[in-house]
């Protein structure tokens, strides 16, 4: 083959491979942002019903189409408030597709929450897979995927006891970290989302809050 039919030939090829990836960006662009808009919509609808049960929105903010988040104050106990905010992957992006083939990421919802009275210790509950832990703490347990660890031993496994452990449980498979803290907000936490255990993790919260409540005041003993 000459000179010049290797360089057509060349040509020829680099002009179908360039083809090539721009059809594989515009379906991953088209693709992507019409499962974030379906995705955004639902899970949108089903956290804006859920927090209708015992909240008041005083702020959503929409991110296009990679997110929102919804501020809440509660209307009782067991919570002060609750921010909920979702982050959705760049589905639209076709690096995503290529990166996650090696490093899987999925969408993530984030949690803040304020109780009524601050936890007097600290505990992290992680996924040890997806998150490590600097030290200064002590293990407590192990529930189904997760570890949990505390600054107060005894402290965490009271908490655990009193019904924590099984709302962790059912959650093992989408819990990504939990974090309780003396500090505002009170605990923080991550979950994968997963359509039959949305509101369950949304609920997690005020099962922890259940655990900070005021001390009720002590009745008043009248004198005859």
């Amino acid at each position: 083959m000459s000179t010049s039919g290797v360089i057509d030939l060349v040509g020829t090829v680099g002009a179908l491979l360039l083809f090539v990836f721009i059809a594989a960006f515009m379906a991953a662009y088209s693709l992507g942002l019409r499962k974030n808009r379906m995705l955004l919509e639902e899970y949108y609808t089903l956290v804006s019903e859920w927090v209708k049960e015992g909240f008041r929105v005083i702020d959503k903010k929409t991110y296009r189409l990679s997110g929102f988040k919804i501020r809440c104050k509660s209307m009782g106990a067991p919570l002060e408030s609750l921010d909920i905010t979702l982050y959705l992957v760049s589905r639209e992006n076709l690096l995503h597709h290529l990166v996650s083939k090696f490093k899987p990421h999925d969408d993530v919802f984030l949690c803040e929450a304020n109780f009524r009275v601050k936890p007097r210790f600290s505990m992290e509950i992680i996924n040890p897979e997806r998150v490590s832990l600097s030290g200064g703490m002590e293990k407590v347990a192990v529930v189904g995927e997760l570890e949990v660890w505390a600054s107060d031993a005894d402290a965490a496994s009271k908490l655990l006891e009193r019904g924590i452990r099984e709302e962790i449980e059912e959650l093992s498979g989408s819990l990504i970290r939990a974090s309780l803290r003396d500090d505002r907000p009170h605990l923080v936490y991550s979950f994968t989302p997963s359509k039959s255990k949305i509101v369950a993790a949304l609920k997690l919260a005020e099962k922890f809050g259940e655990h900070f409540r005021p001390a009720k005041p002590k009745p008043k003993i009248l004198k005859g």
